[in-house]
């Protein structure tokens, strides 16, 4: 079985809904966020627009964070899902270099007290 999420850019108008969700689907902590809106801009004034790409984990087939790791904390599931094992990890942060979307990240305190 191959997972997969469908954004469809064209309609992206940089709202960060999907990034509030993806913040509190995650309880991750301030000023950390797993999901991403990349900000460009195209054409020239005064016919210029802006453009918005989510990134997120794209659970790569042959992921380079699982294949830099270490420890093995960077593995995938029996569902193909690529996964952090916290107790594992030991914050090299090798699997956030390795990430070609950028969508990697890190916070020393899994469990913060916020």
């Amino acid at each position: 079985m191959r997972l997969g999420m469908i954004i469809d850019t064209r309609r992206c108008y940089g709202c960060l809904a999907c990034v509030v969700a993806c913040k509190a689907a995650n309880a991750t902590p301030p000023g950390h966020f797993r999901c991403k809106v990349k900000i460009g801009e195209k054409g020239v004034f005064p016919n210029s627009t802006q453009t918005f790409l989510p990134t997120l984990c794209n659970h790569c087939e042959d992921a380079p964070c699982i294949n830099v790791c270490p420890t093995g904390a960077s593995h995938r599931d029996k569902d193909g899902v690529v996964l952090v094992d916290a107790e594992k990890c030991i914050g090299c942060q090798m699997c956030m270099n390795a990430c070609p979307y950028d969508a990697r990240s890190f916070f020393s305190d899994p469990n913060p007290s916020y």
